[in-house]
């Protein structure tokens, strides 16, 4: 080998160990643990869901022949692909791997670069995802209520005549109590929290994997505030559905997104609109399909629009349930950045209930979604505290994120849950007790069972008495 040769090589792998390590993300979790199955496992599943960085990664395997024969043909055509699909880093090595070829090799290698770009391309991705649309129920129930309470129409909204919806989503828990109650979308900011109380009170009958219960995450409900006699006139609808679908029509993916949100919102009005003389009247205008129109945005790169088609598919809203569906669509919105897909693919994949269990994978899931997400803050510190294996820099780190909630924050039980798990973790059995009580006192207030509020309070009065016997 020549010295020009040489230094070609030696550039790469100059790059492979500056970059790789950077890029590994989620399969670096089984990378770092010697799993290399595992870890190509993760970077297939990733590239074909369009993936650019496990794209890349492929390519590293096969240029250092880590778990997989080393192909120097292969690995051109991974990292070409991963150029393709905007990879800072992959059409530069690319383009060294491929000077090392000889000219059978690089025929090779074109062909199978030209297979990659086919079967990886954005459009077959986007294609291979898209939802069977279905025009049954606008909001189908999979989850079985054992109590929903109706909101409390607020007295200076009622005073107003103010008319409106709120858009609550949550996370069911594993004793069937909401939590993480998030407004998505409101049109009078005045009834948010009418609609998020009594989303709190609600009871639900868990999800269960193998006798046990598991968490439920993007659960969506609806609050519509209407008074007796005051309807939501079909005409400004009707206007306001046109007006959108044509900045949707102009191809802008958030008009994409707004016009598929709001043609789901308005089936919740179908049997309470009115014409100009107050006569109930229903527009068939509302049948068009909002994951039609999710779909596009998505495929132009709206985040939002990937996270919904996600749990849209994952629940069976307005299409049949798939989940490899939705773990692609959460994948792609939480490449695009969506905190809230990170979360959900964090609680599917440690409950098991719809995606095949790998903690691994969750908690990879939870720390990305805990960097800006207040729920899943709260759930990382309270699974650092709670590990039976957590140590000192467990339980630093735990305080660290739980300290990063805003003491107002909605879900108040779980605000004061954490703060008791966090305090104990810590050795301060007092603060632990105290917070509990607040605990136990707030699922009073939200007649919400007890038993497992008293329960967990009970423990740390017997460790403090323990204590002081000793």
């Amino acid at each position: 080998m020549n010295i020009k040769a040489v230094s070609a090589v030696a550039l790469v792998f100059s790059l492979l160990s500056a970059s790789v390590q950077a890029d590994f993300k989620l399969g670096a979790m089984y990378y770092e643990q010697g799993d290399m199955q595992k870890a190509y496992e993760e970077f297939k599943l990733a590239s074909a869901y369009g993936d650019k960085d496990a794209q890349f990664n492929i390519a590293a395997m096969y240029f250092r022949g880590q778990h997989l024969d080393k192909d120097l043909v292969k690995s051109y055509a991974w990292f070409a692909l991963s150029g393709a699909t905007g990879h800072p880093q992959g059409s530069e090595l690319s383009d060294k791997v491929y000077n090392r070829l000889s000219a059978e090799q690089k025929a090779q290698a074109d062909k199978e670069k030209n297979k990659l770009l086919s079967q990886y391309s954005k459009e077959n991705i986007i294609n291979s995802l898209s939802p069977e649309l279905s025009l049954g129920a606008a909001v189908s129930e999979p989850y079985k209520v054992l109590r929903r309470k109706a909101p409390e129409y607020p007295r200076n909204m009622a005073r107003r005549g103010k008319t409106g919806w709120v858009d609550v989503m949550y996370t069911i828990a594993e004793d069937g109590t909401t939590r993480d109650h998030t407004v998505l979308y409101s049109n009078e900011k005045g009834f948010d929290n009418a609609a998020i109380e009594a989303t709190r009170a609600s009871l639900y009958e868990p999800r269960t994997v193998n006798g046990k219960p598991v968490v439920t995450p993007g659960v969506r409900i609806r609050m519509v505030f209407q008074l007796a006699g005051n309807y939501l006139v079909a005409s400004k609808l009707e206007e306001l559905l046109a007006e959108q679908k044509q900045q949707a029509e102009t191809g802008d993916a958030s008009e994409q997104f707004v016009y598929g949100y709001t043609l789901g919102a308005a089936s919740s009005f179908t049997d309470g609109l009115t014409n100009r003389f107050g006569e109930e009247v229903e527009i068939q205008g509302f049948k068009e399909n909002a994951n039609t129109w999710f779909e596009k945005a998505a495929a132009n790169d709206n985040a939002s629009a990937a996270y919904f088609l996600g749990l849209n598919t994952l629940q069976g809203r307005y299409c049949e349930r798939d989940t490899y569906k939705s773990a692609g669509w959460l994948y792609r919105a939480a490449m695009l950045g969506n905190a809230d897909a990170k979360y959900a693919l964090a609680i599917e994949y440690m409950g098991g209930a719809s995606f095949p269990k790998d903690e691994t994978k969750g908690l990879y899931w939870l720390s990305e979604a805990a960097q800006s997400l207040p729920e899943a803050k709260l759930r990382y510190a309270a699974y650092l505290a709670r590990s039976e294996n957590n140590n000192q820099d467990a339980i630093a780190k735990a305080r660290e994120y739980f300290s990063q909630v805003p003491e107002d924050h909605a879900d108040r039980l779980t605000y004061y849950e954490v703060a008791a798990a966090v305090a104990s973790a810590e050795g301060d059995l007092a603060s632990a007790k105290n917070w509990q009580e607040k605990a136990v006192k707030e699922a009073e207030s939200l007649d919400l069972p007890l038993e497992r509020y008293k329960s967990t309070l009970s423990n740390y009065e017997k460790s403090i008495k323990n204590n002081k016997s000793a």
